[in-house]
């Protein structure tokens, strides 16, 4: 998914001392995003 690849990126760019803060925002937003969207989902069918 879309997610996985910015999770990916993020990986690449952000510096490794800065990646756990990083990390868990990315994680947190993916997760909230998915959860949109499956509700977006829902409502669409």
């Amino acid at each position: 998914m879309i997610c996985s690849f910015v999770y990916f990126s993020a990986n690449l760019i952000i510096p490794f001392y800065l990646y756990t803060i990083y990390g868990k925002l990315i994680s947190a937003f993916c997760q909230l995003f998915s959860v949109y969207l499956l509700y977006d989902y829902r409502n669409v069918r």
